[in-house]
């Protein structure tokens, strides 16, 4: 099929309550390669139509009663795959407010580890970005919820933040039998990670996880917790018929 090129406008205005934090339009998923403007500024570009990417437009707003416009210009004239790549913006786009000390987006990793039969070590690796034009230190909280929401484990350390910089936080706590994921229970954890400047939360995100072990024997083949699974694939494009590419999300879940 015969995509072509287009462009998405949309206007949107600031609160002035908004001046001093930081702003990002997030964007879930544009196919094929893609530029944006902000105020007629070149703010982004992005060559791939399956990974989600972020464009930080703080420093172009207006604030107030102006508006802004945000530009996205499409070139679909060359394809990533054989399939039916879509064309345009095909996934939810988000705008986001946040301190100027932040968690990084997809800042923080879970990496759980089995360490006996009843103990599991967490390792948690988090991001912290400082967008501010001077130094702080600010407090990093992680805590593991079981899917009840009651805290399993919890950690907090200081982190020395330099402006207009990034800085890595590795913290580790240790859950004692969890639950399990498997394919018949599919057991989720969550660590909520809090961001602290002296006693004001100003940053906060949740990362889901589950407590499984898994290895590959060439000879037997693949265990999930030790037990054997045969595992069942399908080669399913993201494209969905005659409806297209850009669909409801329940659509997805599908």
């Amino acid at each position: 099929l015969d995509g072509g090129n287009a462009w998405y406008r949309r206007g949107f205005k600031i609160s002035e309550e908004d001046r001093g934090k930081r702003i990002s339009v997030y964007f879930e998923g544009v196919t094929n390669c893609c530029t944006v403007y902000v105020n007629s500024c070149l703010a982004k570009r992005n060559f791939c139509g399956y990974v989600p990417f972020e464009v930080d437009i703080t420093d172009y707003l207006y604030y107030g009663d102006e508006p802004n416009v945000i530009a996205v210009h499409i070139d679909n004239s060359s394809h990533e795959g054989w399939w039916y790549d879509g064309g345009g913006i095909y996934r939810n786009v988000w705008l986001i407010k946040t301190d100027m000390v932040s968690l990084d987006t997809w800042g923080v990793y879970v990496a759980p580890k089995k360490i006996s039969d009843t103990e599991w070590e967490v390792p948690i690796e988090t991001t912290v970005r400082n967008d501010d034009f001077k130094n702080h230190r600010v407090a990093v909280k992680n805590e593991i919820l079981d899917e009840d929401g009651n805290v399993v484990a919890e950690v907090t350390n200081n982190l020395n933040v330099a402006l207009k910089y990034k800085a890595v936080l590795n913290q580790k706590v240790t859950v004692t039998n969890p639950r399990l994921w498997d394919c018949e229970n599919p057991n989720l954890y969550y660590c909520r990670t809090t961001i602290y400047r002296g006693n004001r939360a100003v940053d906060e995100v949740r990362n889901h996880f589950g407590f499984r072990t898994i290895r590959f024997d060439a000879n037997k083949g693949f265990f999930l917790n030790d037990k054997h699974v045969i595992i069942k694939g399908v080669c399913s494009h993201e494209d969905y018929g005659l409806q297209g590419k850009a669909v409801f999300d329940r659509i997805k879940r599908y």
